[in-house]
């Protein structure tokens, strides 16, 4: 098997970048030689550092190519390069075949499997693939497999549906004395079983720490895998989410009966988004917009598509923003390319033909926050008091300012959601006894998206309109978010928090 590498996240300036990038290297990667003293293929691109230490032997090679080259220096690092590793879903399978009872004969008969819900096999459009529904008559049982649709059609058929939810299995109403009704009724007498099929066994328990997944467990035909000692985790399980409260379920059913499994308008596509997994906790999609005006420096003309952040919106295109919560120690949350593909699978088969649709990850925007707290006279007022109080300002900062889990009403931000001192003042105030804020301000840090160069004239001194729609604010009483925008904290260092003691 090929090896994956993994990119560590990197550090822009004085912002976290957060472009943790993971990938599989392609099929025909080979061994090759950076120097051409001996045979075969060489580099003719690239030098060694130190020639006497040039490389002759073939070996196989990563490569890393920054682009942002006119910006202050980028760090990056490989986390770890993994051979014979293999993508793993928390999901079990059963051991045996499942009994779930026998036919009335009667229509519309419904049959719930023991395991619930059902796993969700990304990368497909057909996700439940991997549960076999065998109807059995006679004595001993003919089992016969049916087939699973979304839609039970009219006339006769071996087919049933499936709530993935539920796990429960319902079969069709077809009269054969009176020619109607949709899809075959098992005889009455039959045996219906699951020969297989896999559910989801832990959610959010299933984000184990690394080195939790240690047990060797038995392939699907018996057995142990060939040639396979022992199994580890290296890194965190991601993106376990449990079932949506059954609150939120009702909440939704309004919209699901007008959108009716269709995505036409934004608002569709927001829902459908939602429909398709619960791991997804932000949703926004960016419908096509134009320029209102010239740019400056011929940047752009009137009526051009935007493409701020590396986003089209030109006419015809919906982008689609989709942010998981991966928990509160990840302050900037992104999908994972599976979590992307799922998403984009189960609307490319909803959207309209012609509109392209783009599933993508959050445009993050760092806010800087400046504070300054006075301390009350008769209050305890010690060096370690102080750092006490600015510890815990700076851990609620981060809390309030935390894409999935802050905001004003602890329940996350939204994309294109600005930033408003009053409502963190009341989220970050320390104890009235203790202290009080006298001053608030924010700012926005540099974009952790941006591409070079930052404007026309390729320098850095200036933030020009090429990479945002407007010019970066100073501190202030609000944050201007471009409606692409998603807020996070900025790096620990850039908070200020000043102490000031009251006179008495």
């Amino acid at each position: 098997m090929f090896p994956a590498v993994r990119i560590l996240p990197c550090r822009h300036r004085k912002s976290p970048f957060g472009c943790t990038h993971e990938w599989k290297v392609p099929t025909d990667w080979a061994a090759q030689r950076p120097s051409t003293a001996q045979a075969g293929p060489g580099w003719t691109t690239v030098t060694a550092r130190d020639t006497a230490q040039t490389l002759t032997t073939p070996r196989f090679w990563v490569g890393l190519r920054l682009a942002n080259t006119k910006t202050t220096p980028l760090t990056i690092g490989i986390d770890r390069v993994l051979f014979n590793a293999a993508g793993a879903h928390n999901a079990l399978t059963i051991p045996t075949p499942e009994p779930l009872g026998q036919s009335t004969g009667q229509p519309f008969q419904i049959f719930g499997l023991a395991h619930r819900p059902l796993f969700r096999r990304p990368d497909t459009i057909t996700p439940y693939d991997h549960l076999t529904v065998q109807v059995g008559v006679g004595k001993p049982p003919v089992w016969q497999t049916w087939t699973a649709v979304a839609d039970l059609p009219p006339g006769p058929g071996q087919v049933y549906r499936v709530d993935p939810v539920t796990a429960e299995i319902s079969f069709g109403s077809y009269d054969e004395q009176a020619k109607t009704g949709h899809g075959t009724v098992p005889p009455a007498g039959s045996q219906i079983r699951a020969l297989s099929y896999k559910y989801v066994a832990g959610g959010v328990a299933g984000n184990v720490a690394p080195g939790q997944v240690t047990i060797l467990g038995p392939t699907p035909g018996g057995g142990l895998p060939s040639g396979i000692t022992a199994v580890t985790n290296l890194g965190p399980g991601l993106d376990g989410s449990d079932e949506e409260a059954l609150d939120d379920t009702l909440r939704r059913a309004p919209d699901a009966l007008k959108v009716r499994d269709r995505a036409v308008t934004a608002a569709d596509y927001e829902f459908l988004a939602a429909e398709a997994t619960t791991d997804v906790v932000i949703v926004r999609a960016l419908p096509p917009r134009l320029q209102e005006a010239d740019g400056a420096g011929n940047a752009w003309k009137k009526g051009d598509p935007w493409a701020f952040a590396g986003i089209s919106r030109a006419p015809g295109t919906v982008n689609l923003v989709v942010v998981p919560d991966q928990g509160p120690a990840v302050p900037q949350p992104a999908p994972t390319p599976d979590l992307v593909r799922e998403i984009q699978t189960y609307l490319d088969a909803r959207r309209d033909l012609s509109a392209r649709l783009t599933v993508i990850g959050p445009r993050y925007l760092p806010i800087i926050v400046k504070a300054e707290v006075t301390f009350f006279p008769q209050a305890p007022n010690s060096t370690a008091d102080q750092n006490k109080v600015k510890a815990d300002m700076l851990d609620k900062i981060k809390a309030f300012l935390h894409p999935a889990r802050g905001g004003p009403d602890g329940r996350g931000w939204q994309v294109g959601q600005p930033v408003v001192v009053s409502d963190l003042f009341r989220a970050i105030t320390p104890p009235e006894d203790t202290a009080f804020l006298s001053s608030l301000l924010v700012k926005p840090d540099i974009p952790v998206y941006h591409l070079p160069p930052l404007n026309p004239a390729g320098t850095t001194g200036n933030w020009s309109n090429l990479e945002r729609p407007f010019a970066l604010s100073d501190y202030g009483a609000a944050v201007r978010v471009a409606d692409y925008e998603l807020v996070c904290a900025a790096a620990d260092n850039l908070h200020t928090i000043t102490v000031i003691l009251a006179s008495s």
